[in-house]
C-alpha cells in the first residue's frame, strides 16, 4: 500500500470542458485556461511561479487575472468545482473580502474576526488524537470568573462588521458542558443577538442538562464530535467506557427534546477520517440515516482529514474508498434518503466529494513562513482564566504553548487592548516544527495566503489584481 498522490490533470481538463463553453475557452485562450486549472489545482501558487511557468511578465498575468476573474464560467468552475474548491469558497474569497485580513498584511489592529471561549473545565475523553494536555483540569472555581469574562466579552464585542454575529464559538481542548455556567452564558450572548456555536463530545447533552441548561437551546448550532460508530471504535479513540452506549442515545434523545421545546437549534456531527478508519464513514452515515427520525434529525455533518502533526497521510486505497462513499452519500441525498442533512467535506477531502481521487493532502504551511505575530485580528481563544492566546494555543498548561499568550483579560482592560499592545510590541514569534501543533487546518491556510500575498506583491501583482479581485 502507498501513500502518493501524481494528480491526473487530464481529468480535471475534461471537468473543465465540460462546466465551461467551448466558445468562452476559446475566447480565453490555451495560456489562460491552463492558468485556471492551476488556481483549480493549487490555490497558493504564487504569481511569479505561473508567470515563470508560461514566459510572462507580471502585466501580462495581471491581465490574464482580470480576464478570468471577469468569466462567470471559470469563476465558478475554480470556486465551485475543482479540486480546491473548499479553499476558496470557505475561506480565500471571505478573507479576500474581509478587513480583518487586510488588517493582518498591513499589522494593523481591528477587533477579532472570531473568538474561541475555550470555557470547560475537564473532560471524560482521553483521545490520542487530542492535542491538549490529559493530565491536567481547571479548577471549578474557575467556572463562575469565566461566566463574568465572557459576558465582558460580549458587551465589549463591536457590532461593525456583517458576521458580527457569529463572532464567537464555545469549544477548546476541554468539554463545554462541564462548564455549569454555560447556559447562561448562551442566553447573555442571544439577548445580544449573537449566533453562538457549541463544539461538544456529547456525552453530558441529556434532555436533562437541556431543559437544566436552557439557554442551550438558544445557540444556532450544537455541533457533536463523533469518534466511533460503535463500542469498539469508540473505545479506541476516546480511551473511555462506555463512550459509544451514552453518546448514541444522548443523540437521538436530544433531537426529540430539541424539537419539542420549540428551538430552531441545529444538531450536527463532526468527524474526522483517522488512518485506517476510512471504512467506518459508511457506518456513520447510516447512524446519521437513523437519528434522521427523531426531531428534526442532524442538520449536518462536517468530514475532516486528521491534520495532527503525528498522524499519517491516508493511504491511496483509502482515498478510493472515500471517494465510493461520497458518490454513494450523494446518492443517497438525491434519493431523500438523508433528509436534508448538510454535508461539509472540508479542505481535504472535498475533492474526493469532487470525483477527484488522487489529489494530495491537506496543505500544511512550513514554520519558516509563519506570520511572526500570529493573527488576532482574524481570531483569538479565551480560556477560564481570561488567558488570550493566538493561533490554536488555548490548552491549559500544554508544553510550548506559553509563548503564544498575548495578555489576559483581569489584568488588562479589554480584548481591544490586549490585541493592540500585543501588534505594537516588541514580541515576534520564531517557530519549529514543533509549533505545528498548535495550528488547525484553518490556521495553515491564512498562513500559506499570507506568504502568497507578501510574496505575489513583491513580484509586482497587488491583490487587486489577482484572480476573483
Amino acid at each position: 500500500m502507498e501513500v502518493g498522490y501524481s494528480f491526473d490533470r487530464a481529468r480535471l481538463i475534461t471537468k473543465f470542458d465540460q462546466l465551461v463553453s467551448a466558445d468562452e475557452l476559446k475566447h480565453l485562450g490555451p495560456v489562460a485556461k491552463n492558468i485556471a486549472l492551476d488556481f483549480s489545482l493549487d490555490p497558493f501558487i504564487k504569481q511569479r511561479d505561473i508567470a515563470k511557468k508560461y514566459s510572462l511578465s507580471s502585466e501580462e498575468l495581471a491581465k490574464i487575472n482580470d480576464q478570468l476573474s471577469n468569466s462567470p464560467l471559470i469563476r465558478d468552475m475554480v470556486i465551485n468545482h475543482g479540486p480546491a474548491s473548499a479553499y476558496w469558497a470557505n475561506t480565500i474569497l471571505p478573507l479576500y473580502s474581509s478587513k480583518h485580513f487586510q488588517s493582518v498584511l498591513d499589522n494593523e489592529f481591528v477587533f477579532p474576526q472570531l473568538v474561541g471561549l475555550h470555557i470547560g473545565m475537564s473532560c471524560m475523553f482521553r483521545c490520542h488524537f487530542c492535542p491538549r494536555n490529559h493530565d491536567v483540569t481547571y479548577d471549578h472555581e474557575l467556572a463562575e470568573q469565566s461566566l463574568r469574562l465572557v459576558k465582558s466579552l460580549f458587551d465589549q464585542s463591536p457590532k461593525d462588521h456583517p458576521n458580527w454575529q457569529t463572532r464567537f464559538g464555545i469549544s477548546g481542548g476541554h468539554e463545554p458542558l462541564t462548564n455549569p455556567y454555560l447556559g447562561d452564558m448562551i442566553d447573555y450572548g442571544s439577548d445580544l443577538g449573537y449566533k453562538i456555536r457549541i463544539y461538544s463530545n456529547g456525552y453530558m447533552l441529556t434532555p436533562k442538562i437541556l431543559s437544566k441548561k436552557s439557554g442551550l437551546l438558544r445557540a444556532s448550532a450544537i455541533r457533536i464530535s463523533m469518534y466511533g460508530v460503535d463500542e469498539d471504535s469508540y473505545d479506541h479513540n476516546t480511551q473511555t467506557k462506555k463512550g459509544w452506549q451514552v453518546v448514541s442515545k444522548n443523540i437521538p434523545d436530544s433531537l426529540s427534546y430539541i424539537k419539542s421545546a420549540g428551538s430552531s437549534t441545529k444538531l450536527g456531527l463532526n468527524w474526522i477520517v483517522l488512518p485506517g478508519q476510512a471504512h467506518l464513514v459508511k457506518q456513520l452515515m447510516g447512524r446519521v440515516r437513523e437519528w434522521n427520525q427523531h426531531g428534526n434529525g442532524i442538520g449536518f455533518v462536517t468530514l475532516r482529514e486528521d491534520y495532527s502533526p503525528d498522524q499519517s497521510e491516508l493511504i491511496n486505497e483509502e482515498k478510493s474508498l472515500l471517494l465510493e462513499t461520497f458518490d454513494w452519500i450523494q446518492r443517497e441525498q438525491a434519493k431523500g434518503n438523508l433528509n436534508d442533512t448538510v454535508i461539509d467535506y472540508g479542505y481535504a477531502l472535498n475533492p474526493l466529494a469532487c470525483g477527484f481521487n488522487d489529489f494530495g493532502p491537506i496543505k500544511k504551511a512550513r514554520p519558516q513562513i509563519y506570520n511572526n505575530k500570529g493573527y488576532p485580528q482574524l481570531s483569538v481563544q479565551v480560556d477560564p482564566r481570561g488567558d488570550v492566546n493566538v493561533f490554536h494555543a488555548g490548552y491549559q498548561d500544554k508544553p510550548g504553548a506559553a509563548k503564544y499568550h498575548i495578555g489576559n483579560l483581569n489584568i488588562e482592560p479589554d480584548l481591544a487592548t490586549i490585541v493592540k499592545d500585543h501588534l505594537r510590541s516588541d514580541q515576534h514569534y520564531t517557530f519549529d516544527d514543533h509549533d505545528e501543533e498548535f495550528m488547525d487546518s484553518f490556521d495553515h491556510a491564512v498562513q500559506l495566503i499570507i506568504d502568497q500575498m507578501h510574496d505575489d506583491a513583491e513580484f509586482g501583482i497587488p491583490w487587486s489584481r489577482r484572480f476573483t479581485n
